[in-house]
């Protein structure tokens, strides 16, 4: 058993122990104690020696923070509800919702007046098309792919292993100035790309500035990483001729 700490007439903080009141489930001492404000409380003497229990409570009203909502609302004056959300925001998110239903209305009607509804019907069924093919996506070809990781992960780790050390290797010292312009200063949209990839089957490029350019996400996925020999000894001659390293035709 644990000895017993006589802490008579001891103070901790605000409290000042008077005497023992037993003891509670833990089989920890429980002590009065009286707060400098006048007010008693029947504090365990582990929290009194810990430094849990400061006061008998006055000092947090003292401390107390003045708690606000994401609109800037004072949740000691406006209130709260069963859910803790502060009560004016709930009477805003009502109006806001009353509103929307009102445009609901008004839209059907100017769509019945001016023959909108097949249009949207038909819009409807489109999207309801693409949402099963993307549910048929998930249902078929992701469970397809993990239990192909499973059964051969000696060629997925090659794969991913090779991927990595490709990339890395085409990543160099020179040429990377102006890099952090050409990011900032993408527009929205579109997309970087390389003239010669970086992974290419025929012939495979540097992370470079000027091997850089802006495509939008449809030609970038349509290109891959194809390349036009041709366009590309075109491009990468100009390029030299810029430098000075090649005569001028």
């Amino acid at each position: 058993m644990a000895k017993f700490i006589d802490i008579t007439n001891q103070k901790y903080n605000n409290l000042i122990a008077i005497k023992p009141m037993g003891k509670d489930k833990h089989r920890r001492m429980l002590w009065l104690c009286k707060c400098d404000c006048g007010n008693t409380r029947i504090v365990s003497g582990m929290e009194l020696r810990n430094g849990r229990a400061k006061s008998c409570g006055c000092m947090r009203n003292k401390d107390k923070i003045k708690q606000f909502c994401i609109r800037g609302h004072e949740m000691a004056v406006t209130g709260r509800d069963k859910r803790g959300n502060c009560v004016e925001c709930v009477r805003i998110r009502q109006r806001q919702i009353s509103k929307t239903e009102k445009y609901k209305i008004a839209r059907r009607k100017w769509e019945k007046r001016h023959n909108q509804t097949e249009k949207r019907k038909a819009y409807r069924r489109e999207w309801a098309q693409k949402k099963r093919q993307t549910a048929e996506y998930k249902a078929y070809f992701i469970p397809y792919k993990k239990q192909y990781d499973l059964e051969h992960p000696e060629q997925v780790k090659l794969s991913r292993l090779k991927a990595k050390t490709n990339r890395a290797l085409r990543i160099v010292p020179w040429g990377q100035e102006g890099m952090i312009e050409f990011y900032r200063n993408m527009p929205k949209g579109m997309t970087q790309d390389h003239y010669i990839p970086l992974q290419g089957d025929l012939v495979s490029g540097f992370h470079v500035i000027w091997n850089l350019r802006y495509l939008s996400q449809s030609e970038n996925s349509k290109k891959n990483n194809n390349v036009d020999l041709l366009k590309v000894s075109e491009w990468y001659g100009k390029l030299l001729e810029e430098a000075g390293l090649k005569e001028k035709r």
